[in-house]
C-alpha cells in the first residue's frame, strides 16, 4: 500500500512541476520582451499622421522614415513621416 501512495505523490509533484515549468516558459520571456520595447513617437492624428503602417526603414545617418494610413493633407489620406533622434534620446516627426 505505501509504494501506491508513493506513485500518487510522485504524479501530484510531477504535476506542479509541469504546471510551473510551463507558465515561468510562458511569462519570463513575454516579461523580457515588453522590457526591450520603447514609443519613439505618439502620432496624434492631423497634421502628423495616425495608424502607422508597414515597417520602418532606417537611413545612414540613422533616420527612420515610414508611413501612415491617416492624417496629412486636406484628405486625411495619410503620411510618410520621418523620425530623427535628439541629443536627449528622444525622437522628432517631420513630413517631408
Amino acid at each position: 500500500m505505501s509504494c501506491n501512495k508513493t506513485y500518487k505523490s510522485f504524479g501530484a509533484l510531477s504535476a506542479v512541476l509541469l504546471v510551473t515549468g510551463v507558465t515561468i516558459l510562458v511569462v519570463v520571456p513575454g516579461a523580457w520582451a515588453q522590457s526591450k520595447l520603447k514609443t519613439l513617437y505618439k502620432f496624434m492624428g492631423r497634421p502628423d499622421g495616425g495608424v502607422p503602417t508597414a515597417s520602418l526603414i532606417f537611413d545612414a545617418a540613422g533616420n527612420l522614415y515610414g508611413t501612415t494610413q491617416l492624417g496629412g493633407g486636406a484628405y486625411n489620406n495619410g503620411t510618410v513621416f520621418e523620425l530623427t533622434t535628439n541629443s536627449d534620446g528622444s525622437w522628432t516627426e517631420k513630413i517631408p
